[in-house]
């Protein structure tokens, strides 16, 4: 858009609405009050797969900000080819089946804990600790570890989510701080003694440059979080959704097969990634708009 045309001002608004306590909140209200042409699903996607447009990371000097704009979803070209291929590569539809019988397993228990209770909270009992236990355990984080981890990256998500706070982002940077130290220190362990883990595969072959040992490091971290918050978020939407529409719950239930389907359908409706910041690297013209 161009700069000064009222389309840009209301994006800008739009991106500002959905960072107050109501759009957190329910950030459906803001998008749909949205009369934009780029704020089309197909515009959208679009600009996700035009390399015209590149990510635009979070800006800021401070711990919180600096290690945010090393994530992956924040780089763009060949740094983020480098990053992206550390973690891809070790990753064949073989070596995820390995841990089909451990989810299982893990999710059984998770019930099984709260079956006599006749009630649970989704997100505590469940939806949060299930992809978060098995993430951690795939890259290697230490058990112990684990909920001084959890309790970390939840404040980082403060400092982001409450940006305009500057006790949030305070406490954010001392987070990014912490987590950085361990996973560095996780790394090292792993290069000197390696185990059967994502983070010794990724100690064996560790960038000696500083600046790429960096990213390795903060990336290490958007693995975790990255790979619970978003499944987290996706079970918690699918419970919601599936009891707001009851006929549509009893279908599944006799038709398991239909779950991939289902899936697909409630990223369409609530998706766990809300926002996405990108920016032209040309001009572009798109929908009639500079």
């Amino acid at each position: 858009m161009t700069e000064h045309g009222d389309g840009y001002d209301q994006e800008r608004a739009a991106v500002g609405a959905l960072f107050t306590e109501e759009g957190r909140r329910d950030p459906h209200g803001v998008l749909a009050a949205l009369d934009l042409p780029t704020a089309r699903f197909a515009v959208v996607e679009h600009v996700l797969r035009d390399p015209a447009f590149l990510r635009a990371g979070p800006q800021g000097e401070t711990p919180l900000w600096r290690m945010l704009a090393r994530w992956l979803i924040s780089l763009n070209g060949d740094r983020h080819r480098r990053l992206r291929q550390r973690f891809v590569g070790l990753f064949s539809p073989r070596t995820v089946e390995r841990f089909r019988e451990e989810i299982t397993q893990r999710a059984s228990a998770l019930l099984d804990a709260v079956a006599g209770a006749g009630h649970m909270d989704v997100v505590t009992d469940f939806a949060r600790p299930l992809p978060f236990a098995v993430i951690t355990g795939v890259l290697g984080v230490p058990e112990s570890d684990r909920p001084v981890v959890g309790d970390l990256l939840l404040t980082v998500n403060r400092g982001f989510a409450h940006q305009h706070d500057p006790d949030a982002v305070a406490r954010g940077d001392e987070a990014a701080d912490e987590l950085q130290r361990r996973f560095g220190e996780l790394l090292d362990a792993r290069a000197r003694k390696p185990e059967d883990d994502l983070l010794s595969a990724l100690a064996a072959d560790a960038p000696a440059d500083s600046d790429d040992r960096a990213d390795l490091v903060a990336n290490c971290i958007f693995f975790v979080e990255a790979g619970h918050a978003t499944t987290t978020s996706l079970i918690a939407a699918s419970t919601d959704l599936l009891l707001a529409h009851p006929a549509e719950r009893d279908r599944l239930s006799a038709e398991p097969g239909r779950i991939a389907r289902v899936v697909e359908e409630v990223l369409r409706l609530t998706s766990p990634v809300s926002t996405v910041m990108s920016a032209p690297a040309e001009d572009v013209l798109l929908e009639g708009a500079e």
